[in-house]
């Protein structure tokens, strides 16, 4: 299922965002600051890493993972998020459903060294429910759909020869008289080689035959069904997306509807976005960074120090490039801007270039803010005049 293109389509577009995201590490207030430093410099440089493999939640309904601890100068540290594979590994639980570890063959590994992430677990269920139970069935039906496009199109691809002869029998090229359906057969079989063959026109001489001579048609299809089995098809694509919970519109090529309502089809991806990370963030701090804090600071840093993903889009950030390009088109506006707004924060906020040695345009005021359209007027005025 995972090599179906269509599939593969959907998969990028629910794990590239969270994949790519960054996050940041916060902390209590009056945490000591070399608590923050320490998890920041471990867990920081493996955040894509297992955001990336707890992904795979998705396809399987978890993910585990083996924690690889070592002492170095004297603190306890994560050394690797090892990755385990699902076909070689067993959930070990207790008599009461708790999660107790993983197993692999003959080899326990115990809870303290082990990381699990369920997907949409419903109670002591912890192998979860992957996105692909959504679409198993509808993934079986686009694949009997396509067989039988496939068939269709072979069928249609040449034409079938069909050979009326009379009853009895008659004389082949060699001079024997045989049957007529066995000199039939062997002009079908010149016909499928490629082989000429040879008809006798009756229109040049009387017919007196009653319409028992021979003739050779050509059966075709000319219905053009293929129609039917695009849009087949391309109905079952967009249940498999919204099977694997994106609506088909946020990334499939759209027919109908109103930019407005694409809008609205990408803004529940991102809702829905916003919740996987949560709960990744979640498992991350309760099992990995709370577990460093304990080891290394006692029991009282519990909690004290968590990663958070930031958001997959910055309302703010999009507020400011929208304002700017909006006022930008009007001459009044970009006074505004000017005069008005800090553009050293606005650079930093939009991602926006600015040279480091720009001048300071504060008091270089080439409209007046209080009747901007007359300072145009006179500027443009002594331009004209100067010129």
């Amino acid at each position: 299922m995972l090599m179906d293109p269509t599939i593969a389509l959907a998969r990028a577009v629910v794990m590239s965002p969270l994949v790519c995201n960054t996050w940041s590490v916060k902390s209590t207030d009056g945490t000591p600051e070399d608590r923050v430093s320490f998890i920041e410099d471990m867990i920081d440089p493996m955040t894509r890493h297992f955001v990336r493999a707890m992904l795979r939640s998705l396809d399987y309904g978890w993910a585990g993972f083996e924690k690889v601890f070592e002492v170095s100068n004297g603190r306890w540290t994560l050394k690797r998020l090892k990755p385990l594979l699902h076909d070689i590994t067993q959930i070990n639980i207790d008599s009461n459903g708790k999660f107790q570890g993983f197993k692999q063959s003959s080899t326990d590994l115990p809870r303290e060294k082990a990381l699990l992430f369920t997907y949409d677990r419903e109670g002591d269920n912890h192998y979860g429910r992957p996105r692909l139970e959504n679409i198993r069935e509808t993934w079986s039906w686009w694949k009997q759909a396509n067989e039988g496009a496939a068939r269709y199109d072979r069928k249609i691809a040449g034409v079938m020869p069909v050979i009326h002869y009379p009853p009895g029998k008659s004389i082949d090229k060699s001079g024997i008289e045989r049957d007529n359906y066995e000199i039939a057969k062997g002009v079908l079989d010149s016909i499928a080689a490629g082989h000429g063959i040879a008809v006798p026109n009756r229109k040049a001489m009387e017919d007196d035959s009653d319409g028992k001579e021979w003739s050779i048609e050509l059966m075709e299809d000319k219905g053009g069904r293929q129609p039917s089995f695009i849009e087949r098809l391309r109905y079952l694509d967009s249940l498999k997306f919204r099977g694997y919970l994106r609506p088909e519109r946020s990334a499939l090529e759209g027919q109908f509807g109103t930019k407005a309502e694409a809008q609205t089809h990408g803004d529940l991806g991102l809702l829905d976005g916003e919740q996987l990370q949560s709960d990744l963030a979640e498992t991350i701090n309760w099992h990995v960074v709370d577990q460093l804090l304990v080891l290394n600071f006692g029991e009282d840093a519990r909690g004290s120090v968590y990663f958070e993903p930031n958001p997959i889009q910055d309302e703010s950030r999009t507020l400011a490039r929208e304002v700017i390009k909006g006022m930008t088109a009007t001459p009044d506006g970009r006074e505004f801007l000017r005069v008005y707004l800090d553009f050293e924060q606005i650079s930093e906020m939009t991602t926006l270039p600015t040279l480091p040695d720009a001048p300071d345009q504060s008091d270089n005021k080439l409209v007046d803010a209080d009747n901007p359209a007359k300072s145009i007027m006179d500027e443009l005025e002594s331009t004209v005049t100067k010129g």
